[in-house]
């Protein structure tokens, strides 16, 4: 027959008790609301009444405040102020230690204290920033030098992949461009790089060239296995059958023919 029903008023004594407990980080609102027989809700409800500050800071860093403290206004007052001179501390020792790094990484290390002093007390916050961190200006280009220093570069590189073992490669702006290790340099500022723009363009293999190159590389390969191939052998190994058509392309396949033919006679 004797139950508790609605709940008046929860009395000094437990709001007493929910200020201890919330002032210890390290109890989770689940916890505090076991340890003082109400729903989670009912903590958050109370805590939003009594104007408990939404930063709980751990006991460690909390300053000391005595349990056996009568909730009023004059202790509220009391702890919003030393709350109050926690946070400007805690700024203040940030500021100190990672100032020179500019105020966005000082707040990115207490990021809850940021937010209240933001919220709470602005005006102290915004003359206690630490200076704006500068960019450091950037280095002029001196695009004379980069374009002779590039177009050095160019006639080498073409040559080693002309020579390298293995099926050929097309020498083109990309493939030149990798091997020097200024791809996206030329293709994007080619136009601030005319000695480069010039070397590529000499030393730049159209398709028609590169297939010549890469019929030369299957002839050989079949001189070396002693034999001379069918017409369609030659092309196929040499990549050519879209360019049949091209009178240029037909007659370098008739000539390694031909010369294959000379060769191994010989032989």
């Amino acid at each position: 027959m004797y139950r508790r029903g609605k709940i008046i008023a929860v009395g000094q004594v437990w709001e007493c008790a929910l200020r201890e407990y919330w002032n210890d980080a390290s109890l989770s609102v689940n916890k505090i609301a076991e340890r003082l027989g109400v729903d989670p809700r009912t903590v958050k409800r109370h805590t939003q009444r009594l104007k408990l500050s939404m930063v709980r800071m751990n006991k460690k860093k909390a300053l000391a405040m005595p349990p056996q403290r009568i909730s009023g206004a004059e202790h509220d007052a009391e702890v919003g102020q030393s709350h109050l001179d926690l946070m400007r501390t805690e700024w203040q020792k940030a500021c100190e230690t990672h100032g020179h790094r500019g105020r966005k990484f000082v707040r990115l290390q207490i990021p809850q204290v940021y937010t209240w002093l933001y919220r709470h007390d602005r005006d102290w916050l915004e003359q206690h920033l630490p200076p704006r961190k500068r960019p450091e200006p950037a280095q002029r280009v001196d695009w004379t030098v980069r374009d002779t220093r590039i177009s050095q570069l160019i006639p080498e590189a073409a040559q080693r992949l002309r020579t390298q073992s293995g099926r050929p490669r097309r020498i083109s702006i990309a493939a030149i461009g990798r091997a020097i290790g200024y791809t996206a340099m030329m293709q994007q500022h080619l136009d601030l790089l005319p000695s480069t723009a010039a070397t590529l363009a000499e030393v730049e293999e159209s398709r028609i060239a590169f297939a010549i190159r890469r019929i030369q590389w299957a002839s050989i390969h079949f001189y070396n296995q002693g034999r001379v191939p069918e017409r369609w052998e030659l092309v196929r190994l040499s990549g050519v059958g879209q360019l049949l058509s091209n009178a240029v392309v037909k007659d370098a396949l008739d000539a390694a023919i031909g010369k294959l033919q000379q060769l191994l006679m010989l032989h």
